[in-house]
């Protein structure tokens, strides 16, 4: 599902195409590019489609419009993980 709804964000957001690292704009040409008009169309029919690609109350956390903390937010919740597997 992650795939085509990166396809289908591709097919149906201007700026969405825009926002991929190289390797995703790679990977995406690897996965047959961004849907068709009848493909995306096709894609809106599927159960929990849209919400999977976040459509309508924002995105999904697949998005690269995501805001996440540094890592120093992030640093306590390592060293203990880091602290519990050695």
């Amino acid at each position: 599902m992650h795939v085509d709804a990166k396809r289908y964000l591709c097919a149906t957001d201007s700026e969405y195409s825009s926002l991929l690292s190289p390797a995703s704009v790679q990977s995406l040409q690897l996965q047959g590019g961004a849907f068709t008009e009848a493909e995306a169309l096709a894609f809106e029919q599927r159960p929990f489609a849209r919400e999977r690609c976040g459509c309508g109350a924002g995105r999904s956390g697949q998005s690269a419009r995501m805001r996440v903390p540094g890592l120093e937010h992030y640093r306590a919740m390592i060293e203990a993980a880091l602290l519990r597997a050695s």
